[in-house]
């Protein structure tokens, strides 16, 4: 359902709607606090060793969405790196395949030309939803078989044939880590317990009452609920590589000798 909705609302509508929501939540709190607990406000002011805390608190939780978005910011580059290094791979394949006799040749790049059309058309659409592709797994086993199906003769042949099973290893490998990584994203209920923080900071920080601008305090407490949750936005579409609007699509596979595939 999650998936359905990152990969449905697009990455502005989504971000409105957090910062709306935390950044109303925050303005309502604030004022909420002013009109019915006016006492409560003034003693937070007063007392000096609360009023440090909750600020501590909010400058720590800002850290920690400040990490947690760098953590997946990486997380998100090296996804679209392992992308690159498996269609890299195929494509070396097919390069290093020259050598052969027509015939092998031939198989070896109608299997690859197989296993990247699956994964553009098929698999790609599945990794919006975290899933794997069934056709681009068969392609694979294909390319496997016809590779192990021939017997390198000459020396020229068994360099070039160990470069390909190197190569088909790497693919592979890539292949492996791209699932992953659309697969091991945070969870929804931590998505909705870092919500629920944003929530407490704002509340906390409301009931300070040291600003004796009470609008100024109100559009800092707002600016500080916008900030927080632009920064959940960051991370929740960060988390997801391959869905949503800020995610990496499949154009290393449609690059270079690739390109011929269609």
């Amino acid at each position: 359902m999650f998936l359905y909705i990152l990969n449905a609302v697009p990455f502005w509508v989504i971000s409105c709607a957090i910062i709306g929501l935390v950044v109303g939540f925050s303005l309502l709190s604030y004022w909420s606090i002013e009109y019915f607990f006016p006492k409560l406000s003034k003693d937070m002011a007063g007392n000096l060793l609360i009023s440090s805390l909750i600020q501590i608190i909010a400058i720590f939780y800002s850290i920690l969405l400040g990490f947690i978005i760098i953590m997946h910011w990486e997380d998100f580059n090296k996804a679209k790196k392992n992308v690159d290094i498996e269609a890299s791979a195929f494509a070396n394949i097919l390069r290093d395949s020259y050598v052969f006799p027509p015939e092998i040749k031939q198989k070896i790049n109608a299997a690859i030309g197989n296993y990247v059309l699956t994964v553009r058309n098929d698999e790609w659409d599945k990794l919006r939803m975290a899933q794997s592709s069934e056709l681009t797994a068969s392609a694979i086993i294909r390319v496997f078989d016809v590779i192990q199906s021939y017997e390198p003769q000459s020396n020229k042949e068994k360099i070039f044939y160990s470069e390909i099973v190197d190569q088909l290893d790497q693919g592979l490998d890539s292949r492996r880590s791209r699932l992953a990584s659309a697969k091991n994203t945070l969870p929804v209920s931590a998505v909705v317990m870092l919500i629920i923080g944003c929530l407490m900071i704002t509340l906390l920080t409301s009931s300070l009452g040291s600003v004796k601008n009470k609008t100024y305090h109100a559009i800092v407490n707002g600016s500080l609920g916008g900030f927080l949750a632009f920064c959940l936005t960051l991370i929740i579409e960060f988390t997801h590589p391959f869905a949503g609007t800020l995610t990496i699509d499949a154009a290393p596979f449609s690059q270079g000798i690739l390109a011929q595939f269609h």
